[in-house]
């Protein structure tokens, strides 16, 4: 991988080299066009302009790939100064060398060559590098900046990708401790709901126990990692309400008005629980007498919106729960400012809502993916 990454910049750098030769000798083309001096040979000038900017290219390309070693960016201002100016210098230096050096191997290369005889390389070099001290130098800042500016992106994003990674690793943890706060507890209340069942309807406990088994084994099995469809989700939570049917028999009533395009989007596993679980602890069962919760799930304006609506006393509390902290927590993880959460009083009860961006796959790619798509 690393060695196609040298080939392509290099190739790059090379390429800008010949474009900016052929776009040198198109204006001098055309300036001695324009002033009735056409040019003898254009073709010779060509490969002089070629040695010159194709040596630069050679060296910027060198610049880029090493960039990331100088550490510039983790230096201090006189530091930065340190390395623009030796950089320059150096830069400058060894082009010139360079170019002389290969228009005294291979004389043919440059047509007009400043290599003497009588003079030797010593004082070809040094005309050299005078007279192309400016131009070199500002093709060293050029390449500089540009390097500077791809490699800081790409550590932001490589940053980025980590931090994504840290958080979905985070929010599968909070998953992880959702889960292991539900079983006991829940467990516990369920088991003791089906030795009451078992002496009044052997049926319904069995039914009971029929539902716990999907539900533990949804929730164990690893599958419900990260994100599901909401109409999974659903079914879900359909064994977690049968189970509490069980145990609050009429006092619990549910409704449910869910659109055909709101099933197909996918969410964080495990959403809709903490919400109902919010809904009967505060309300259901801290309230005497019959008690209703409302689902309403839809699209609207390309967000899908949870609401959970429920009846009963008790409110006052039930916006500021366990499970709403720890869902709360693992929305802004997950999405972001993208996901709202909002517990309020209804004219019934209580509403808890969330708003999300709609979306039929994954709103983002895993940590390991992300992480290696940044630094390639």
């Amino acid at each position: 991988m690393r060695g196609a990454r040298v080939l392509s910049v290099m190739a790059t750098a090379l390429g800008v080299g010949l474009a900016f030769a052929a776009l040198y000798t198109a204006q001098a083309a055309v300036s001695g066009f324009l002033v009735g001096d056409p040019l003898d040979d254009g073709f010779g000038l060509l490969r002089r302009y070629a040695l010159i900017w194709e040596t630069r290219a050679l060296l910027g390309g060198g610049i880029f790939l090493g960039w990331p070693l100088l550490g510039f960016e983790r230096r201090t201002a006189p530091g930065r100064v340190v390395v623009v100016a030796s950089g320059a210098l150096a830069y400058a230096a060894v082009q010139s060398a360079m170019v002389v050096g290969i228009r005294a191997a291979w004389p043919e290369l440059a047509p007009e060559t400043v290599v003497h005889a009588t003079n030797g390389l010593a004082h070809a070099y040094l005309v050299r590098v005078t007279d192309t001290a400016a131009p070199n130098v500002i093709a060293f800042l050029v390449v500089s900046l540009f390097s500077s500016l791809v490699h800081t992106e790409r550590e932001m994003r490589f940053h980025r990708a980590r931090e994504a990674e840290l958080a979905a690793d985070l929010a599968n943890a909070e998953l992880r401790t959702l889960r292991a706060q539900l079983q006991p507890h829940f467990l516990f209340n369920t088991l003791h709901t089906v030795t009451a069942l078992m002496s009044e309807n052997v049926d319904r406990a069995r039914q009971v126990m029929a539902s716990l088994g999907d539900l533990l084994r949804t929730s164990l099995d690893g599958t419900t990692d990260g994100f599901v469809s909401l109409d999974r989700e659903l079914a879900f939570t359909d064994a977690y309400l049968d189970i509490q049917r069980a145990r609050y028999e009429s006092r619990l009533q549910t409704v449910r008005d869910v659109s055909e395009s709101a099933r197909h989007a996918m969410v964080p596993a495990m959403i809709l629980q903490p919400l109902f679980e919010n809904a009967i602890r505060h309300g259901i069962e801290s309230t005497p007498g019959p008690g209703r919760i409302d689902l309403r799930c839809h699209v609207v304006e390309g967000r899908l919106r949870l609401e959970v609506t429920n009846t009963g006393r008790g409110m006052t509390q039930a916006g500021h729960g366990v499970g709403l902290a720890n869902l709360r927590s693992r929305l802004s993880l997950l999405y972001g400012a993208l996901a709202e959460l909002e517990a309020n009083p209804s004219p019934s009860g209580f509403e808890v809502s969330v708003s999300l961006p709609f979306s039929t796959s994954p709103p983002f790619a895993s940590g390991a993916d992300a992480a290696a798509g940044a630094s390639s």
